[in-house]
C-alpha cells in the first residue's frame, strides 16, 4: 500500500502526456512499476511494445539513465500514428534502443553476449515478458545468457492460457468444449506460468494445449508431458509472486485487491477517489491477468523438458476460433518479420 501514491503519481504523469490508454491495464502497469522501483535493474528489455506507453512508464520508474532494449514486430510511429486514437510515445532521450519494425529481432534471436555482453549486468536486468510466447521457452533462453529477473504480463491461468480461440489454434474439425473429451480448450494467449503450475489438472484432462508464437505454434500435451513441464518450473523457478490487483469489477476478487471492487457507482466511486480512469475507459476494463514477477534459480539452460518430443503442431484455423483481427495481424507480423531478420542477416543484435 505504500508504494500506491508513487505509482498513481506516474500514472497522472502518463495519462498528462497520453490521455488515451492503451495497451497494458493499469492493474498490470502497477505491478511492473513497483518492480523497477524495488528491484532498481541495470537495464530492462521490453518484449511487446504496442504504442509504448508501457515505455513511457518504465522510463519514468527506471529514471533517466537505465538503458531499455524495446522490442516489437511493429513499430509504434506506424502501429499507432500521432492522429489515431491512441497515439504513440517512443523515447527520445537515445537510452532506450529500439528494435521495431523491419528492425525486429524476436527475444529468442539475439545474440545476448555480443548485445549485453557483460554478464554481472545481465544479472540485473528485467525482462518484461508481454508478447504472448511460452513461458517455459522464454524462461530457457533467460538461463542460457544468464538473466534471472522476468515479470510475465499476461499470466493466464490453466483454465484460459491453453485455449485456441484467441490465436487462432485448432484442427480442421476443432475439438469440442465437451469436459467429456477430457481436453483443456477455453480463451487465452499463452503457455504462461499459470497454465503451467496454477492449478492441478482435473482427473478427466487428458491434454492440455501449448501454445507458443501468437498461437502459430500449437500442439496437444499428454498429462506426462504436461507433468514434465510443470518439474521444470519447479527446479527452474526461485521466486514465482502474483500481483494483486489495484482495482476489481469482481465481488470475488475483492479480498485480494489493494484499493476495492464493485461494479456501478461503487466501483466508479472508489476510482474517482483516486483519480484513475472509468471502467468503460481503463484498456482492460480494470480485469486482471495474474501479472507475475519471476527469478529463475541460478543455473544455464536445462534442455528441452521434453527432450524434443513435443506432439505434431495442430494447424492454425481461422474458421471457427478466429481471432480479433489486431491480434491476427500482430501474428503473422510477428512471425514474418522474425523470418526476414534472419533472412537478411540483421546481426546488429
Amino acid at each position: 500500500m505504500d508504494f500506491v501514491p508513487t505509482f498513481l503519481k506516474e500514472w497522472r504523469a502518463q495519462e498528462a502526456a497520453l490521455p488515451e490508454h492503451c495497451c497494458m491495464g493499469i492493474n498490470h502497469m502497477f505491478g511492473l512499476s513497483f518492480l523497477v522501483h524495488t528491484l532498481k535493474p541495470s537495464a530492462i528489455i521490453e518484449s511487446g511494445v504496442s504504442a509504448g506507453h508501457q515505455t513511457f512508464l518504465l522510463r519514468l520508474a527506471a529514471g533517466k539513465s537505465v538503458p531499455i532494449l524495446a522490442f516489437d514486430p511493429l513499430d509504434p510511429t506506424s502501429a499507432y500514428p500521432s492522429d489515431g486514437k491512441y497515439g504513440h510515445w517512443k523515447d527520445p532521450s537515445g537510452v532506450t534502443r529500439y528494435f521495431v519494425g523491419s528492425g525486429f529481432k524476436d527475444f529468442a534471436e539475439v545474440d545476448w553476449d555480443r548485445l549485453i555482453p557483460d554478464k554481472s549486468i545481465r544479472q540485473r536486468t528485467l525482462v518484461v515478458l508481454d508478447d504472448r510466447q511460452s513461458s517455459v521457452e522464454r524462461f530457457r533462453i533467460m538461463q542460457k545468457y544468464g538473466f534471472k529477473w522476468a515479470y510475465y504480463v499476461e499470466n493466464y491461468p490453466v483454465q484460459t492460457g491453453t485455449s485456441s480461440e484467441i490465436s487462432g489454434c485448432g484442427t480442421s474439425h476443432s475439438p469440442s468444449r465437451d469436459s467429456s473429451e477430457g481436453l483443456r480448450y477455453p480463451s487465452g494467449g499463452a503457455f504462461s506460468p499459470n497454465a503451467v503450475c496454477g492449478a492441478p489438472l482435473a482427473p478427466s484432462t487428458k491434454h492440455v494445449l501449448y501454445k507458443d508464437k501468437f498461437g502459430a505454434k500449437c500442439a496437444f500435451l499428454t498429462r506426462d508431458q504436461h507433468s514434465k513441464m510443470l518439474n521444470y518450473m519447479k527446479s527452474s523457478l526461485k521466486t514465482y509472486f502474483k500481483f494483486p490487483a489495484l482495482f476489481s469489477p469482481c465481488a470475488e476478487g475483492g479480498k485480494t485487491t489493494l484499493l476495492g471492487y464493485g461494479v456501478g457507482d461503487r466501483l466508479k466511486h472508489r476510482l474517482l477517489e483516486y483519480r484513475l480512469p472509468t471502467q468503460d475507459r481503463e484498456v482492460l476494463g480494470y480485469g486482471h491477468l495474474f501479472p507475475a514477477f519471476i527469478e529463475l534459480t541460478p543455473g544455464t539452460d536445462p534442455g528441452d523438458p521434453l527432450q524434443g518430443t513435443l506432439p505434431e503442431m495442430v494447424t492454425p484455423t481461422v474458421k471457427s476460433h478466429a481471432a480479433p483481427k489486431m491480434f491476427t495481424s500482430l501474428l503473422a507480423t510477428w512471425v514474418v518479420a522474425a523470418s526476414v531478420s534472419t533472412l537478411l542477416g540483421l546481426d546488429n543484435a
